[in-house]
C-alpha cells in the first residue's frame, strides 16, 4: 500500500483501529471510504472531520466468512446494530454520507461512458466561488460577542432572557392570532422581564460597589467596567420588549383591519 502512494497503513488486526486513526490525524477525516458495515460505520462517521464525508458502498462485516449462504439471525441483529444517520444531527455536525452498490451500477456506467463520447446531455452550468471563510468568520465573531455579553451582564443575564423569549412567543402568536385574551399576558411578560432586566442591574452594581474599596487606586476604572457590564441586563429586557413590540403592533393591525372588513 505504501508503494501505491499510501502515507499511513493500519492494520485493524494488530491493534486498536481508531486509535491508530487519531493517531494520524488528529483533526479527523475528510473522506472515509467504508465497505465493512456495522463493525466499523460509527466509528467512520465519528472521526469524520467538520465538512468531511462518509462513503458506504459494501456490508462486509454482516456476512458469514467462509460461508456461501447467509445467517439470518446474525444479519437481523448486524441490521438492527447498524447506526443511522439522520439531516438533523448531520446538518449540526457538518458531515454527510454517500451510499451506492456497485453492482447496480455496471449498466448505468456503460451507459454513462457512452453518452460522454457522443457529448450528450446539457453543459454543466457555472461555478460561482463564494468566500466561505468570510461567513464563518462572521458567525464566530458574533456568536463570541454573544457570549461575552452573556458572560459580562452575569447570572442574571439568563433569566430576563428566558422571560424575553416567553414574551416574544405570546408576541409572535398575538401576531398571527390577534385575539385579546393574549394582552393581558404580554403585558405581565413586558413587566416581568424589565423588573427581571432591572434587579440584576443593581444587584451587578451592588456587587461592583462592594469591592470597590480594596482596589485602591483604579476603583473608578473598574466601577466604570462594572456599571457598564450591568448594563447589559438593562440592554437586553428593553432589546427582547422593544422586538415583542414590534410584534404585537402588527397584530394590532391586522386585527383592525378584520374589524373594518367585518
Amino acid at each position: 500500500m505504501r508503494a501505491l502512494g499510501a502515507d499511513h497503513v493500519i492494520d485493524k488486526s494488530s491493534g486498536d483501529l481508531w486509535r491508530q486513526a487519531e493517531r494520524h490525524s488528529p483533526r479527523g477525516y475528510d473522506v472515509v471510504l467504508d465497505a465493512n458495515g456495522v463493525e466499523t460505520r460509527g466509528g467512520s462517521f465519528s472521526h469524520l472531520a467538520p465538512t468531511g464525508r462518509l462513503v458506504v458502498y459494501g456490508f462486509a462485516t454482516m456476512m458469514s466468512r467462509g460461508k456461501d449462504r447467509p445467517s439470518w439471525p446474525k444479519l437481523a441483529v448486524d441490521w438492527l446494530r447498524t447506526p443511522r444517520f439522520g439531516p438533523l444531527s448531520m446538518t449540526n455536525e457538518n458531515k454527510s454520507v454517500m451510499t451506492f452498490n456497485l453492482s447496480y451500477l455496471f449498466a448505468a456506467l456503460s451507459r454513462s461512458s457512452t453518452d460522454a463520447s457522443a457529448e450528450r446531455g446539457p453543459r454543466p452550468l457555472g461555478v460561482a466561488c463564494l468566500f466561505l471563510e468570510s461567513v464563518v468568520r462572521v458567525r464566530t465573531t458574533l456568536e463570541e460577542a454573544m457570549l461575552e455579553i452573556f458572560r459580562n451582564g452575569g447570572v442574571g443575564m439568563y433569566p430576563t432572557a428566558l422571560f424575553g423569549l416567553l414574551l416574544l412567543a405570546v408576541a409572535a402568536r398575538y401576531a398571527v392570532r390577534p385575539e385579546s385574551r393574549w394582552i393581558p399576558l404580554q403585558i405581565s411578560l413586558a413587566i416581568v422581564t424589565l423588573t427581571v432586566g432591572a434587579t440584576s442591574f443593581v444587584s451587578g452594581l451592588i456587587a461592583t460597589t462592594t469591592h470597590l474599596e480594596e482596589i485602591g487606586d483604579r476603583a473608578g476604572i473598574i466601577g466604570a467596567v462594572g456599571f457598564g457590564e450591568s448594563l447589559n441586563n438593562v440592554a437586553l429586557a428593553l432589546a427582547l420588549v422593544a422586538i415583542a413590540a414590534m410584534a404585537t403592533t402588527v397584530g394590532v393591525a391586522r386585527g383592525t383591519r378584520q374589524q373594518a372588513e367585518a
